[in-house]
């Protein structure tokens, strides 16, 4: 039987993106009391009261492990008009559960299901544009993408946005590139924009107050699961009850 191809890359400073994880959890945190001290105010309420310590036990549980929960609540956090998204970016009037007409978009009451089959096809393009990314080492393609679909940061709104999905995409493709031979990088491209529809899996995703992460995986032929792609669409609550799409992240 033929050895499957490995990526160092899995290898390769594996903390630096829980690093940054926690660093952006503790930035949107602070962030996000100062500008919603009021929601803050109630959401403690609410809980009867508890010190922040035992808030932070009550949702992390003693574990940095729940970070993408944590994430999750404190980007609930956010408040906003839809009308606030600036730009030539807006958010359609959706008339199914998902929208995919500008800024990516889920209607009140979607189910995780539903939204998990509308975007799959996005998610086989999304590892499609990864592959040829890794293959060339440009970020032009996807960055066209993030820009009409990922809604953008402004000084009211509080979100990720687009411009922080591209950096870190950057940052990714190189890594993927300086960590392998060409030879590896190479058939590892190539056999990403293979992924259709079909094979890219539904794969944990989750839904909290205010927020939801939308997350695929894909196995690409010829390597192991060190080998495997997973692409998370992170959604945000707006003040209207739908939710946007703040970031695209792969792993």
């Amino acid at each position: 039987m033929r050895e499957k191809y490995d990526l160092r890359t899995r290898f390769v400073k594996p903390s630096d993106y829980q690093v940054n994880s926690i660093l952006e959890i503790k930035y949107q945190f602070l962030q996000r009391f100062f500008f919603n001290g009021v929601f803050m105010l109630r959401l403690i309420k609410q809980l009867g009261g508890y010190s922040m310590k035992n808030l932070v036990k009550k949702f992390v549980k003693g574990t940095i492990a729940t970070s993408v929960l944590a994430s999750g609540l404190l980007i609930g956090t956010a408040s906003f008009e839809t009308s606030e998204l600036a730009g030539t970016q807006t958010v359609q009037a959706a008339s199914k559960k998902v929208s995919k007409k500008g800024v990516f978009t889920l209607s009140k009451g979607f189910t995780l299901k539903e939204a998990q089959n509308e975007l799959r096809p996005e998610a086989a393009r999304l590892i499609r544009i990864y592959g040829e990314s890794n293959r060339t080492g440009k970020t032009t393609t996807f960055n066209k993408y993030a820009k009409n679909h990922i809604a953008p940061k402004t000084d009211t709104n509080y979100l990720l946005g687009y411009k922080y999905s591209t950096d870190r995409y950057k940052e990714r493709i190189k890594l993927n590139r300086k960590s392998n031979s060409k030879k590896i990088i190479h058939l590892y491209g190539k056999n990403l924009k293979l992924a259709t529809t079909s094979k890219v899996k539904n794969y944990d995703s989750r839904k909290g107050t205010g927020w939801a992460n939308i997350r695929y995986q894909f196995q690409p032929k010829d390597f192991n699961a060190m080998g495997n792609v997973s692409v998370t669409l992170k959604f945000t609550k707006v003040k209207s009850g739908k939710y946007v799409l703040e970031d695209i992240h792969f792993y």
